[in-house]
């Protein structure tokens, strides 16, 4: 994007009355407030499906953003609504995904249904004309995996369809912001493969092996299939193809469950950002660790932690003050109800923030599964 010159300050542009409010994905608002994210386990449905659903990334925080720069250029409507984008500053590598590569006999099959809320602020660059900068979004996922033999080893793939709806808002100057969105979000699909501790075996089989030690692997991939219009600063979908490779590994002392995953996400461009920009983010890399306690076959506590760095942004080719290097903390708890059909509740925050989303996320999923042949 090309250089902007003197602008008007951005309080006078910011208390002016303009149209096209909707356009822009904004309404001017007086009173206060109001943003969301998704998770798996031993005998459980896969980590993709747990109720909280990170959206495609729009961050670009900084006193010299490419989105503030695009919202001086295009006068108040734009201002405010860049306000409101900056609050959407949540990253795929958020996810807290305890039990993800649990061995499960071969031709086992999961039905998911999740729900999840996320509620919070996100903490910006200071130099920033923010404040009170908050969201509450809500996320129903529908979800399906299914676990199979692979070179005599345990694979599995799945799938998750979110659909996501709420609203965010920031004061831009003094003048209220608000934004609300709903529709399906991207499709996420996963492959995984363990190559040590899960051998392809049946049910019977399956009950006298007892591994101590898994190692797989796992990519995830994002599809941009979610609601987009590049006329809107705010969307749900991210417009473009998204990646990440991990690699876990877990150990079972007793009823004791010790994991540690690492991956990263690769982003591929965005080449129809707002109004015809090019938007580019860099890779996110993560470490999730994980302690969870077994009580009883299909009952389990979690206590879970990640830490993720990178994504920061470039619009047009001008980068962004937006690098992020949180980390966040969380409690899972998994519940059978049948043989069948079990529950799982999240819940997680934000530990240590330096930019992007200070949220507390909270989801609650309902598993079916059920043996096909092998």
């Amino acid at each position: 994007m090309g250089k902007v010159g003197k602008p008007t300050p951005i309080i006078a542009q910011c208390a002016k009355p303009a149209p096209n409010w909707d356009r822009l994905g904004c309404t001017p608002r007086k009173s206060t407030p109001i943003w969301d994210d998704l998770g798996r386990g031993r005998g459980s449905s896969p980590a993709l499906f747990s109720a909280s659903y990170n959206s495609g990334g729009l961050a670009g925080t900084g006193r010299r953003s490419a989105c503030l720069k695009t919202a001086l250029k295009l006068g108040p409507p734009a201002c405010v609504a860049a306000a409101v984008l900056l609050m959407c500053a949540l990253t795929r590598a958020q996810d807290l995904e305890p039990r993800a590569y649990s061995p499960a006999p071969v031709g086992t099959n999961f039905a998911v249904v999740s729900y999840g809320r996320t509620t919070g602020s996100v903490v910006l660059d200071p130099t920033l004309p923010l404040t009170d900068t908050s969201a509450k979004f809500n996320t129903a996922i529908l979800g399906y995996s299914h676990t199979f033999g692979l070179l005599g080893r345990q694979a599995n793939v799945s799938a998750a369809m979110p659909y996501v709806w709420g609203t965010a808002q920031a004061l831009v100057d003094g003048v209220r912001a608000r934004t609300y969105r709903s529709g399906l979000g991207d499709l996420r699909l996963r492959v995984a493969y363990i190559f040590v501790g899960g051998p392809a075996v049946g049910p019977e089989e399956f009950k006298k092996h007892k591994s101590k030690t898994v190692v797989g692997t796992s990519v995830v991939i994002a599809a941009p299939l979610g609601q987009y219009d590049p006329n809107l600063l705010i969307n749900i979908g991210a417009n473009r193809w998204a990646f990440r490779p991990e690699i876990g590994i877990s150990r079972t002392l007793r009823s004791w469950m010790l994991e540690l995953d690492l991956g990263s996400w690769f982003f591929m461009q965005n080449s129809s950002f707002f109004r015809g920009q090019v938007r580019e983010q860099a890779p996110i890399g993560s470490a999730q660790a994980h302690v969870s306690y077994t009580f009883r076959p299909g009952l389990w506590l979690a206590l879970d932690g990640t830490y993720y760095t990178g994504g920061r942004t470039h619009v047009d080719g001008v980068r962004g003050n937006d690098l992020q290097q949180n980390s966040r903390l969380g409690v899972t708890l998994a519940l059978p109800l049948t043989r069948w059909q079990s529950l799982k509740f999240e819940c997680n925050k934000g530990a240590t923030v330096r930019i992007g989303g200070d949220f507390t996320s909270c989801s609650a999923s309902y598993q079916l599964r059920w043996q096909t042949r092998k």
